[in-house]
C-alpha cells in the first residue's frame, strides 16, 4: 500500500504541474484555459496555504474575465484560507477597484500593507492607495507625462526583431518626445496624446494603471508623434514606428469606439502618411473644438505654423470638467516649448503663422496654465505666464518675430 506521505507527494506534483500549466496559460492569453487549469490544480491541494495560493490565482483569472462576483468570492476564500497573507485583501481590493467601489478598495489595499514588510509589495500597494485617492480626490483628473526610456521603450514588445526595436527605441530616447494619458479618475477613461515609439508599452501603462483606453488624440502629423515611415536616412532601413496606425489596429476588434482624434489641417498627411488608417476610424477637430473625456473636457486651439495642423490641447482649472487644482493645463505639441517654440524650418512651416499663432495663445489661453510640451527639449513643463515674460508667448511686433527667425 502507498503510505500516506507518497498520496500527498503525488497529490502536490499533480498540483504543481496543473499550476504551471495555468500559468503558461495565462502567459499566452488563454484565460479561459488557465481558469480551468487553476481549478484543477486546486482538487489536488492538500494545505490551506496551497489553497488560498490557488483561490488567489483564481480570483485574478476570474477579474480577467469581469467575472467580478466570482473574484471576488475567491478572493474572500483566499482570505479565509490564509488571513495573514497580503494576496487575498490584494485580489479583494483589486475587483472592488473594477467596480469602481473606490472606498471599500483602498480599506482593503490598506489592510493588505498591514500583512507584509516587503518592499516591492509596498510599494504595489501604495501605488495602487495613489491611484484610489485620486479617484477620491473632489477633481478626480488623471494625468501622466510618459517618457521613453523611463516609463516606456524599455520592455521589448516581441512585436518587431530586436534589432529594429533597439533602433526604435533608441531613437525615441534621443528625440525626448513626450506621450501624454489624460482623462477621468472616477470613469477610467483616458486617451492617449501623440502614441508613438512604443505603442504595446504604452497599453500596458495604461492597464496597469487600470484606466481604460478610449482614444488616441495628435497634436499634429509627424512621424516622431504619430509613427510611420520615419525621414531619410532611417526611410531606406524599411523602418516602421509604431504610432496611431499600430493603436488602432490593436483596438479594432475589441472596441469599435476607438478612434484617432486629429487636426483637420493634418488630417489629410496622416491618412497619406499612414495608408493603414481607415478614414472611417479617424474624427477630425477644428479650431475652438471640444472633446469630451469621461466627464472632463479638451478644447482644441490650432496652432499652425510648426505645420499645417500644429494644435494646443487645453483643459480648465475647475472641478467639474477640468484639473480642478485652480490652473488649467496646456499640452502644446510642437507648438509651446519652455523659452521657445517649435522648428519652423520644416518644408511645410510657416514664420509668420508661428507669430499668429503665438499672438493667438496669449490672448486666449489663462496664464496660471501649465504647459505640457511636446519634446523635453528645455525642461519638462512651464506655465503660460511663465512664456508670456521670457518665452516666445511674449509680446513683440510681427517685424521683431521676423528678423528673430530670419535665414
Amino acid at each position: 500500500k502507498r503510505s500516506e506521505r507518497e498520496r500527498e507527494r503525488d497529490c502536490e506534483s499533480k498540483m504543481d504541474a496543473l499550476k504551471a500549466e495555468g500559468a503558461a496559460a495565462l502567459a499566452s492569453n488563454d484565460v479561459p484555459l488557465a481558469l480551468e487549469k487553476y481549478q484543477c490544480a486546486l482538487a489536488f491541494a492538500n494545505t490551506n496555504a496551497e489553497k488560498g495560493a490557488i483561490e488567489s490565482n483564481l480570483s485574478f483569472v476570474e477579474l480577467k474575465l469581469s467575472n467580478f462576483t466570482m473574484a471576488k468570492l475567491r478572493a474572500k476564500n483566499a482570505i479565509h484560507l490564509r488571513p495573514e497573507w497580503e494576496k487575498g485583501y490584494f485580489r479583494l481590493a483589486e475587483v472592488l477597484f473594477e467596480e469602481k467601489f473606490f472606498v471599500e478598495a483602498k480599506v482593503q489595499y490598506e489592510i493588505a500593507r498591514t500583512k507584509t514588510n516587503e518592499k516591492t509589495t509596498l510599494t504595489r500597494l501604495l501605488e495602487r492607495i495613489h491611484l484610489v485617492d485620486e479617484a477620491l480626490s473632489d477633481n478626480g483628473f488623471y494625468f501622466r507625462q510618459l517618457m521613453p526610456g523611463k516609463d516606456i521603450c524599455i520592455k521589448s514588445s516581441g512585436k518587431m526583431s530586436k534589432m529594429v526595436e533597439m533602433q526604435v527605441f533608441q531613437a525615441a530616447k534621443q528625440m525626448q518626445n513626450f506621450i501624454y494619458l489624460v482623462g477621468d479618475a472616477k470613469t477610467r477613461e483616458c486617451v492617449v496624446i501623440d502614441a508613438c515609439w512604443d505603442v504595446e508599452g504604452i497599453i500596458e501603462f495604461v492597464k496597469d494603471e487600470k484606466m481604460k483606453l478610449i482614444g488616441a488624440v495628435a497634436t499634429h502629423y509627424h512621424f516622431d508623434h504619430v509613427g510611420g515611415t520615419p525621414p531619410s536616412p532611417w526611410n531606406a532601413l524599411g523602418i516602421k514606428v509604431p504610432g496611431l496606425a499600430t493603436i488602432l489596429e490593436k483596438f479594432e476588434k475589441e472596441d469599435a469606439n476607438f478612434l484617432a482624434h486629429v487636426p483637420v489641417h493634418d488630417a489629410g498627411r496622416i491618412l497619406s502618411d499612414n495608408p493603414t488608417i481607415k478614414d472611417t476610424k479617424v474624427h477630425m477637430y477644428d479650431d475652438d473644438s471640444t472633446q469630451v473625456i469621461g466627464r472632463k473636457k479638451m478644447r482644441w486651439i490650432h496652432t499652425p505654423g510648426h505645420s499645417p495642423g500644429s494644435s494646443v490641447l487645453v483643459f480648465s482649472g475647475d472641478v467639474e470638467t477640468g484639473t480642478g487644482k485652480g490652473q488649467g493645463i496646456v499640452l502644446s505639441g510642437d507648438t509651446i516649448f519652455p523659452g521657445s517654440c517649435g522648428r519652423l524650418d520644416m518644408p511645410d512651416g510657416s514664420v509668420e503663422k508661428m507669430y499668429e499663432s503665438m499672438k493667438k495663445c496669449r490672448q486666449l489661453i489663462d496664464k496660471n496654465c501649465v504647459v505640457y510640451p511636446g519634446h523635453a527639449y528645455n525642461g519638462n513643463f512651464s506655465t503660460i505666464g511663465r512664456e508670456c515674460s521670457s518665452g516666445m508667448l511674449r509680446e513683440m511686433s510681427k517685424e521683431q518675430w521676423m528678423a528673430m527667425h530670419s535665414r
